[in-house]
């Protein structure tokens, strides 16, 4: 068992027991290892007080104890899978089998490159990043170009909103419900912001994975 040492605010360590008394133990100091929450006098911690007690033919007096100093933190232990804890112990973390992380959003670049090299592709699943950046960035060219751009864009809009329904598990053509006035709309706008279905569904397998 390893010990580390404190005395008049000097710290150090780790040493074997034996190793304490050269190291600059006295009956003053401070000692720590890992079976205690916290520093300890040396006379307080038996198998320190006996190999002072060879040394010295009686332990100091009481009224000779210096005032106790302010606690020092626990030296960090060598990580070997796991941290030792500075105030009692606790059991180390364990894997989460079966955890699976959540994957990264697709930023605003990447939804408009995917979107252009399927320009007219409606087979197949969109994320929600993928669709509502490409709504931006048609939002956006239609603003600077007057409605222009937005005619250009029409079909991979279409394409793209036709992948998005198909990853929610629903046809594509439900989209022609936009021609509702704002029933349609609100319609799709619901099923547009939901997530994707788990796994694969009659579309593809989901985009996310």
């Amino acid at each position: 068992m390893k010990y580390y040492l404190n005395t008049n605010g000097q710290q150090g360590g780790p040493f074997e027991l034996s190793e304490l008394l050269i190291n600059g133990l006295t009956p003053q100091s401070y000692v720590w290892n890992e079976t205690m929450t916290n520093w300890a006098p040396a006379m307080q911690v038996p198998e320190v007080a006996a190999l002072l007690q060879q040394q010295q033919p009686a332990p100091p007096a009481f009224d000779q104890q210096p005032p106790i100093p302010p606690q020092p933190e626990a030296p960090q232990q060598p990580q070997y899978g796991y941290q030792q804890p500075q105030y009692g112990y606790q059991q180390p973390q364990q894997p989460q089998y079966g955890y699976q992380p959540q994957p990264k959003s697709m930023d605003f670049g990447e939804a408009i490159k995917v979107c252009f090299n399927k320009f007219a592709n409606f087979e197949g699943r969109a994320r929600r990043s993928e669709f509502w950046w490409f709504q931006l960035f048609t939002y956006i060219i239609s603003s600077l170009t007057c409605g222009i751009g937005g005619l250009v864009l029409l079909l991979p809009t279409i394409a793209v909103t036709a992948r998005r329904l198909h990853d929610t598990g629903r046809s594509g053509w439900l989209q022609l419900l936009m021609f509702i006035p704002i029933v349609g709309y609100v319609l799709i706008i619901i099923w547009t912001v939901q997530d994707s279905d788990p796994g694969t569904n009659e579309y593809g397998p989901n985009p996310k994975v």
